[in-house]
């Protein structure tokens, strides 16, 4: 297993080259933002998806030719900010409080005001399965782990302002983002939508119940809650979850059952309901039978082991080290799975690579999507090895 050195020997690399860098970054999705595509991919969803899969997949960086030069990333730079209140926790000798100030100051200036609160998008046009929405547009995915970077600083500092602006982001997400219908209210991915895709719902019903559990509104606790009924609704026999409802949203991958997992263990701390507990339980047993190898190799879905993905290694590495507090197997295979990525994965320049294929690794270098993620899972498994 790896020791205390390795973990911050690879830390400190992300750290290093994240920094040196200014956060600046590309991601898998943003080939939308290029002005070198033809304008016909504005008028037509099938082709918008075409082009962000072509770039998302090719093992070689088209975003030079595309004229997508490296940005900033909010979720990114939340991921970073979550990671340093980690070290700085840990004891970390360098600057994480420093670093994780710059990244908040900027996160603030981010935000996109609406009405009584405030949320945080991406930078570029997303075409998925069942949704287009542009750069800039306010979704749950960015907005709930951004939030939970202030909540994870104010955990250690007590800072009024800091939890101002993650009550501010839950205020968003009450009042843009709830649907209401007979079977149960459910949290949105995006404003004004209504497909109900269970990770989102699941991270925003954790998130506005832990700015409840800080602030006393016992009415945030509720309403998290009260959406994290829909979650439980939604499992399989199997303990798992699909990726949303509707056509073409029944996959299952590792990814994206770790975040309701996730979701799942925060809303059942804060609210002590039993269902919660029981329904975690089962997920986690069925997402250990049913996405990981006896290796501990992490599975994409289900369906396929391929391509082998760093996000869903990072998001495993993150969850277990949590559930590590209930039980010291969860940390072992936290352990297992960080040794098979940092052996299979890791790139000496001091970066993650993207996924394994079954016959090539891409290896471009994407700052969100890979780096971020798993600096975070690292740096939470730093902190719970040496406090």
């Amino acid at each position: 297993m790896l020791d205390v050195d390795d973990i911050c020997s690879v830390i400190g690399a992300i750290d290093f080259k994240s920094n040196e860098a200014g956060y600046l970054g590309i991601d898998p999705y943003d080939a939308l933002s290029s002005p070198r595509l033809p304008a016909l991919l504005q008028y037509h969803g099938r082709l918008r998806q075409i082009a962000l899969q072509a770039a998302k997949r090719s093992p070689i960086d088209l975003r030079p030719a595309l004229g997508v030069a490296p940005r900033r990333i909010v979720k990114a730079l939340g991921l970073f900010a979550s990671g340093y209140a980690a070290l700085h926790a840990a004891g970390w000798e360098g600057p994480a409080h420093e670093r994780a100030q710059t990244l908040l100051a900027w996160l603030q200036a981010a935000r996109v005001p609406s009405g009584r609160g405030w949320a945080w998008g991406y930078e570029f046009d997303v075409q998925t399965r069942w949704a287009f929405y542009p750069a800039g547009t306010p979704n749950m995915i960015a907005t709930a782990f951004t939030g939970n970077a202030f909540l994870d600083w104010y955990e250690q500092s007590s800072k009024e302002e800091l939890l101002a602006t993650a009550r501010g982001a839950a205020q968003y997400l009450e009042d843009e983002l709830i649907v209401d219908v007979p079977r149960g209210e459910y949290f949105a991915y995006v404003p004004r939508a209504t497909t109900l895709i269970h990770n989102a719902n699941a991270l925003g019903a954790a998130f506005v119940a832990r700015v409840g559990h800080f602030t006393g509104e016992k009415e945030l606790v509720g309403l998290g809650h009260r959406a994290g009924q829909r979650i439980l609704q939604a499992q399989d026999e199997s303990g798992l979850w699909p990726y949303g409802e509707g056509k073409n949203l029944g996959w299952i991958d590792g990814f994206h059952t770790a975040y309701v997992l996730d979701a799942l263990y925060t809303l059942w701390q804060v609210s002590g309901d039993r269902a919660l507990a029981e329904s975690l339980r089962r997920g986690v047993n069925g997402y250990i039978e049913r996405l990981f190898t006896a290796e501990g190799v992490p599975r994409y879905s289900t369906s396929s082991l391929y391509p082998i993905d760093i996000h869903c290694a990072s998001s495993a590495i993150d969850l277990f080290t949590r559930l590590g507090h209930l039980d010291q197997k969860y940390l072992v295979m936290a352990q297992r799975v960080l040794a098979w990525t940092i052996a299979n994965m890791w790139d000496p320049e001091g970066f993650f690579h993207y996924q394994k294929t079954r016959w090539y690794t891409n290896k471009v270098n994407y700052i969100r999507w890979s780096q971020a993620h798993i600096f975070k899972a690292m740096t939470r498994m730093l902190r719970t090895m040496t406090t």
